[in-house]
């Protein structure tokens, strides 16, 4: 114990000894891309009197610490020295590699030695060139050039363009960088020249970094110009000729580097073939046509500086040296633009023979829906038809209400050995309207007295109102129960109404299906609130009746005949109602009356015992 106690004693006896020194010593960390902060120079001073009068230390087993990453400084070797309460500056200085650091400060104490918070080495910032990329050749005369930044410490300030477009190498541009910035671009307008361009990054500490190398890049915005493309023969017969393309080219700036002639043969296979120059500014190339149909050329010319052009030459018709029979989908018609329910009309199809002989007795038969998927057989026609010509077939037809597919077969009984026979069968969809537009008039004598005397008219017709109502045959209508479509009992919304409709009617997949008529994604387009029975309804869904907007048509239900669920359903299949209120002497779609309705052809199948009729009714009040 009296040892421990004489080692203190001596200690306490020899520090004062030392006191004429006063060390700042701290820590500085590597820098974060994994540059040693070892043998860099860090420097102390004091701000009041300025960074001029320092004293210096090298950091490491080189400097006065003897130790990795750390320093050691006498600050009483500073010209001015340093007392108890001054605030010094320290930070690492550029030794030509731009490893520096940011300033830490620190307060001298009374303890004759004081420890600096860490400080971290700075890595320099870093860009690289995006693009253009080197050698990049440019048909466009405004180039957006990006560079990326590279900065661990993020701290990158801004990064800057240099250039030599504008006649000399200069800086172009300088933008800011925010934090999180991975790159920059810069948009500049050039002229058609060879440059060249580089970018230099800076950090907040004022340390820059070029791009490691300048890039070049050419702009040229002229393309090649090609005066022609043609061939030595308009068309063929057979699969065994060639024919030679000739495309003339040329290029003002940099010269022709090639020239491809592209074939397009009819089953689109595309070939390209390098095209030989034959004479100044003719490139030529011959090329075997070895398929039946209709071939497309293409002149493909590219310059030195990367830009092409290109011309076609369309329509090379090679022909089979027998009758080729052909229908296309867009040539089937009908005679008349929108043909009702039952309409006798044509539908006529253009019958091609693209072979280099007569085609006679060229059968042509018509189909409602794919015959190979049990589609109705609707007539069918003989025609002749002379090599490389065609002729109109056609058929009478009575048209069915909904979508209709109409196929042509051309030689459906396969008369003709054809080279391709796939396209001998085509079809076009035509939709006739499921909708039917009544309107007429009202007319109403109340009399007062026998069958023979007329005493007096209950009421004037012009003022008369009320309305027209439209429902199946079969069906028996509960007036004072009716409910709009789209609701249910008790007022709520009902989903999928309009499409259980169109399941009852069998025109789920119409174009112009009640759910497509009067719905949006089953919810009603508009709605109206009616009067009928001297009782109001609310949320009635309508459309126009026709393009006359004063005649509107609504749609109900029965709700008499629901049985357990308090809406519209297709288990219950109630009744439905169309309605259209009566406006007197009103403009419509066919003159003036009182009123219009629509309704779909199909209700009268609403009930199958009858199929025939719908019944009218109308309420006066």
């Amino acid at each position: 114990m009296n040892k421990k106690i004489l080692f203190i004693f001596l200690v306490l006896l020899i520090l004062p000894l030392s006191s004429a020194a006063h060390y700042i010593t701290g820590f500085v960390e590597n820098a974060k891309d994994g540059t040693s902060a070892d043998g860099h120079s860090i420097i102390l001073w004091n701000p009041i009197i300025g960074i001029q009068e320092n004293i210096s230390d090298i950091i490491g087993p080189l400097g006065n610490s003897g130790t990795n990453n750390k320093y050691t400084i006498d600050c009483e070797l500073l010209p001015s020295g340093c007392n108890v309460t001054n605030t010094l500056s320290l930070k690492v200085i550029n030794n030509g590699d731009n490893y520096v650091s940011q300033e830490k400060n620190v307060s001298v104490s009374v303890l004759g030695y004081d420890v600096v918070e860490n400080i971290t080495l700075n890595s320099p910032p870093n860009t690289t060139l995006i693009y253009p990329t080197d050698f990049e050749k440019i048909p466009y005369s405004e180039v957006m050039f990006n560079c990326s930044i590279e900065d661990l410490d993020n701290n990158a300030k801004e990064i800057s363009l240099y250039g030599n477009w504008t006649g000399a190498w200069e800086l172009n541009e300088t933008q800011e960088i925010s934090s999180g910035d991975k790159f920059k671009t810069f948009i500049k307008s050039i002229a058609d020249g060879f440059y060249k361009y580089a970018c230099k990054v800076t950090d907040s500490l004022l340390i820059s970094s070029f791009s490691l190398q300048n890039n070049s890049f050419v702009i040229d915005t002229n393309i090649p110009l090609i005066q022609s493309i043609s061939s030595n023969v308009s068309s063929l017969c057979g699969k065994t000729n060639t024919i030679q393309i000739n495309c003339t080219a040329y290029d003002e700036t940099s010269g022709i580097d090639k020239v491809i002639i592209q074939s397009i043969s009819p089953q689109n296979e595309i070939n390209n073939y390098s095209a030989n120059k034959i004479y100044d500014n003719v490139y030529s190339y011959e090329i075997l046509l070895d398929k039946i149909g209709t071939w497309n050329f293409n002149c493909i010319a590219n310059d030195s500086a990367g830009n092409y052009n290109n011309l076609f030459l369309n329509d090379i018709n090679v022909y089979s040296e027998l009758p080729q029979i052909s229908v296309n989908s867009n040539s089937i018609n009908l005679s008349k633009a929108n043909p009702i329910e039952t309409e006798e009309i044509q539908i006529s199809a253009f019958v091609e023979n693209k072979g280099c002989s007569n085609a006679e007795n060229v059968v042509v038969v018509f189909f409602n829906g794919d015959p190979e998927i049990s589609g109705e057989k609707i007539g069918e026609s003989v025609i002749n038809i002379s090599e490389n010509d065609g002729l109109v077939s056609s058929i009478s037809w009575s048209t069915k209400i909904g979508l209709n597919n109409i196929f042509v077969i051309g030689d459906y009984y396969n008369s003709f050995d054809e080279e391709d026979e796939t396209d001998n069968k085509a079809n076009n969809t035509f939709s006739i309207n499921s909708w039917q537009e009544i309107y007429g008039n009202t007319q109403v004598d109340k009399v007062i007295g026998g069958d023979q005397v007329e005493i007096k008219k209950w009421f004037n017709e012009s003022y008369l109102e009320g309305s027209i109502f439209v429902a199946d045959s079969e069906s028996d209508i509960n007036w004072l129960s009716l409910k709009p479509i789209g609701r249910k009992k008790d007022g709520q919304k009902s989903s999928e109404d309009f499409l259980e409709i169109d399941e009852i009617l069998g025109m789920t997949f119409f174009e112009d299906s009640v759910s497509n008529v009067f719905s949006e994604n089953q919810e009603p387009k508009e709605t109206r609130d009616m009067i009928i029975y001297q009782k109001e309804i609310k949320n009635v869904p309508i459309i126009n009746s026709t393009e006359n907007s004063d005649f509107i048509t609504g749609l109900l239900w029965d709700s008499s005949d629901d049985s357990y669920n308090g809406e519209f359903d297709s288990e219950d299949k109630e009744d439905i109602v169309f309605v259209t209120p009566i406006i007197k002497n009103s403009p419509g779609k066919y003159g003036i009356y009182d009123y219009e309705i629509r309704i779909p052809s199909k209700l009268r199948e609403y009930n199958k015992l009858n199929i025939e009729e719908v019944y009218l009714y109308y309420e006066l009040n």
